[in-house]
């Protein structure tokens, strides 16, 4: 199921800017543009771990030097958020008016700074600061914001339950939680929990979705004249 577009809303609200995208070095696969990352979590439905640094700064190359490049910490990363790495060493990042209100947008403070936040910003974990001593319980913490992450998103689905959305499933497994905005002939148009719509071939869900899309069409046509 391929997303066409997103919508903006709520802290990540992007619409009417423009932001500059850098390379990454380290080890982890980051995303250094800010819109980039947020319309992925919000397409997938993964939280955002954001890491504001300044790599010029002794906490900021300790975290860097140690944390960052732990094996764990980038498995957890990958495998569980959205990574998103902002550098304010760099020197297109520092001058940029878009940057510095996101960061103060997040209230950020000082470097590092780790947040976990949902797609649509609602934070779930921050950590202010490091030290080398630091990186044990970080990597705790770290481990703990994923159970709280997804206890934060369940909680935020039941209060959408009575909206129509529901958990979507395509024939590879993929699930998104959506809700069905119009039905035609073969497409569905979609809008997920957090806002990004998109459209879907009917014959690309799972079985037992197709059944379901069948039987609401079933429940809206009118009733046929008893022949007898």
């Amino acid at each position: 199921m391929a997303p066409a577009s997103a919508e903006g809303g709520g802290l990540f609200d992007f619409s009417s800017v423009t932001a500059n995208s850098t390379q990454s070095t380290s080890r982890i696969q980051w995303i250094r543009s800010a819109m980039d990352a947020t319309e992925q979590a919000r397409r997938t439905g993964k939280p955002l771990l954001i890491l504001v640094n300044n790599r010029n700064s002794p906490p900021g190359q300790s975290i860097e030097s140690t944390l960052v490049l732990q094996p764990e910490f980038k498995k957890l990363t990958e495998e569980n958020y959205v990574p998103l790495y902002m550098d304010f060493s760099d020197k297109a990042t520092a001058d940029s008016d878009f940057y510095q209100a996101f960061k103060d947008r997040l209230n950020v403070r000082g470097y590092p700074t780790v947040l976990v936040t949902l797609p649509d910003g609602v934070e779930v974990m921050r950590l202010s600061g490091y030290k080398n001593e630091n990186e044990v319980a970080y990597m705790l913490k770290l481990r703990e914001s994923v159970a709280s992450s997804q206890r934060a998103i369940e909680a935020r689905r039941k209060r959408l339950l009575p909206g129509g959305y529901r958990a979507w499933t395509d024939k590879k497994g993929v699930v998104v939680y959506a809700k069905l905005d119009k039905a035609d002939a073969n497409m569905l148009h979609l809008t997920t929990e957090w806002g990004t719509t998109f459209t879907t071939f009917t014959n690309r869900l799972s079985a037992e979705d197709q059944a379901w899309i069948e039987s609401e069409r079933a429940k809206r046509q009118p009733a046929q004249p008893d022949a007898s």
